[in-house]
C-alpha cells in the first residue's frame, strides 16, 4: 500500500494509543473489554498460530502488529512526507542553480559580458546564503578541500542505490 492518505485514514480510524503484544498473541491497547466470565482485558486483537508456521513466528506476528501502531504508522508517513518534501526543494536548488549558470553563459556570449555573467551566478549563491567564506582567497583550494564531504556522500549513495539494486535483482524488494 503505498497510499498515504488511505493508510493515515486507516491509522487514524483504529485503536489509538500504545499497542504492545502481551503472550499467546494478544495485541493489548485501547479500551479494556469486559468478557462474559467477568474479566477484563485491553484487547485489540490476537493472532492465531498455524501448523506451518516456524517456532515463534505467531510472537513474532504479534510484535509486529503491535509496533505498527497507529502512532508508528503516522510517525512513518510525516516522516516520508518530509523527506519528499526535502527531495522537492533539493531537485528544485538545483534546478534554480543549473538555470542561473545557463543565463550566466547566454549573459557571457550574447549580454554585457563575463561581469554580467558572473552576477548570475552571485546572485543564485547569495539568496540561498551560499555565498563562500569571506577569507576564502584560492579557489581551487576551497574546491579540493570542500569537494571531499561531497564525494564520500555520493559514495554512501552509490552504495545504497548499488544494494537496492541487487536486492531488487533478486526479488527480495521493489
Amino acid at each position: 500500500m503505498t497510499d498515504n492518505n488511505e493508510l493515515k485514514r486507516l491509522a487514524d480510524a483504529a485503536t489509538q494509543g500504545e499497542w504492545a503484544h502481551f503472550k499467546h498473541g494478544v495485541i493489548k491497547g485501547g479500551p479494556a473489554v469486559k468478557f462474559a466470565n467477568g474479566s477484563s482485558q485491553c484487547q485489540i486483537a490476537m493472532t492465531v498460530g498455524a501448523d506451518w508456521m516456524h517456532e515463534g513466528e505467531q510472537g513474532a506476528n504479534a510484535d509486529f502488529i503491535a509496533a505498527a501502531n497507529p502512532i508508528a504508522i503516522k510517525a512513518l508517513i510525516a516522516e516520508n512526507e518530509l523527506a519528499r518534501m526535502r527531495i522537492k526543494e533539493l531537485d528544485l536548488l538545483f534546478g534554480r542553480y543549473i538555470l542561473a549558470m545557463r543565463s550566466s553563459l547566454i549573459e557571457e556570449e550574447h549580454g554585457k559580458g563575463p561581469a554580467a555573467a558572473m552576477e548570475w551566478i552571485y546572485n543564485s549563491l547569495a539568496g540561498p546564503g551560499e555565498l563562500p567564506p569571506e577569507g576564502e582567497t584560492d579557489s581551487q583550494a576551497y574546491f579540493d578541500r570542500e569537494i571531499v564531504a561531497v564525494d564520500d556522500g555520493m559514495q554512501e549513495v552509490m552504495a545504497f542505490h548499488e544494494g537496492r539494486r541487487a536486492a531488487i535483482g533478486k526479488g527480495e524488494q521493489s
